[in-house]
């Protein structure tokens, strides 16, 4: 029983360091053959479609002079809408990048034709729920941020006022849709299960633009 628990302890531990959408990525890369090694840091990744979002406190770094310590409990309450409502709206938490969060949506492979040499859509009903799926999460983020009253406080906070007057929590946003190839970076010290493409940048850049 001690064994059981705790094997299911660290692999809700492992759950929430790669997430969602790294844990079919990292399972990829873990070997079963009775080498002796775990762990696979040189297999290529995969093409696939997606929906990627990202999101950014504004602010951050001001905020961040200001509440010292306490800019962790800041950021997680933060991280607790946004996760909650991207997941609520099949999206995936894929990265934490301090003031920063890369969501992914995944297509349904029936939906994708690999035939090419770019993946395309076979029928655009599916990809298109998933598509406003990923809008709906964004605008319901927008909501929570200006409607729970532990965030709402941060706009009553004399110090952040003095540093940003008329402060309140603020984020922006950006999706955009396109492949990626995904797969675990790293080496047998650290990994990450990322994602790589152009199409990620253009979401970041998307929200930088929007500023």
């Amino acid at each position: 029983m001690i064994l059981e628990d705790s094997l299911v302890k660290i692999g809700r531990l492992l759950g929430l360091c790669f997430g969602e959408a790294g844990a079919k990525i990292i399972g990829e890369n873990i070997t079963l053959d009775g080498s002796g090694d775990d762990f696979n840091p040189l297999i290529s990744g995969t093409k696939s479609l997606s929906i990627f979002g990202f999101c950014d406190i504004r602010g951050f770094e001001e905020v961040n002079e200001v509440l010292q310590q306490n800019i962790m409990t800041f950021v997680n309450q933060i991280a607790e809408v946004v996760h909650t409502n991207v997941d609520k709206f099949g999206g995936a938490n894929n990265k934490n990048l301090g003031a920063a969060f890369l969501f992914i949506w995944k297509f349904d492979e029936e939906d994708i034709d690999h035939a090419g040499e770019e993946p395309a859509f076979i029928d655009q009903r599916g990809p298109s729920i998933v598509a406003e799926m990923a809008i709906l999460g964004y605008v319901k983020c927008i909501a929570k941020i200006n409607q729970y009253n532990h965030i709402l406080e941060y706009s009553e906070n004399q110090k952040i006022q003095k540093v940003i007057p008329n402060f309140k929590v603020n984020m922006g946003f950006g999706l955009h849709v396109g492949w990626a190839i995904e797969g675990a970076i790293g080496s047998l010290f650290k990994i990450d299960a990322s994602y790589l493409s152009p199409n990620v940048n253009i979401a970041a850049r998307l929200e930088a633009a929007t500023r």
